[in-house]
């Protein structure tokens, strides 16, 4: 599964949700769902920076995986990849002092991809929700404080 939420954009009260997989999945009410979508293209990142207006996003959460194959370590190699074109992205939509929450199956390039989002978030911390399983090697990461200094903000008054 390949997909990933980006909220809110401008309205605080209700928020800005956007949804996209390379798989078909029901659309939820008010949810903007772009279908088919396989976020690691560079079409599909072009389309959400339009769709987004230019405005940055306060949380950039994914649920992003790959096809599991079995193979433990080329499965973890892969989830990274996906984990990387998402922190590429960052640069073009995360707002300074933004949120990411993303998740990564435990293998030997772990403690990198700490290290990296230790480099750009203030504050990184793996959380492990009730719904994953105990014994699971998915691990989530909330990473808070986003440090951006490529992004333009856009000033909320014009």
């Amino acid at each position: 599964m390949n997909s990933i939420y980006i909220g809110p954009r401008d309205d605080k009260d209700t928020g800005f949700v956007l949804s996209l997989d390379r798989n078909f999945f029901q659309t939820v009410d008010g949810c903007l769902c772009v279908k088919h979508a396989d976020f690691t293209q560079k079409h599909v990142k072009d389309k959400i920076i339009q769709l987004l207006q230019g405005k940055p996003v306060d949380v950039l959460l994914s649920d992003m995986a790959p096809n599991a194959s079995g193979h433990a370590v080329m499965d973890h190699h892969r989830i990274v990849e996906l984990n990387t074109h998402l922190l590429d992205f960052a640069v073009h939509v995360l707002k300074e002092e933004g949120t990411l929450v993303c998740k990564l199956w435990s293998g030997d390039q772990t403690r990198h991809f700490i290290t990296t989002l230790e480099t750009v978030f203030d504050y990184v911390k793996i959380v492990k929700p009730d719904a994953s399983r105990v014994h699971s090697a998915e691990l989530f990461f909330l990473a808070k404080g986003y440090k951006n200094p490529k992004f333009e903000q856009v000033d909320d008054n014009e």
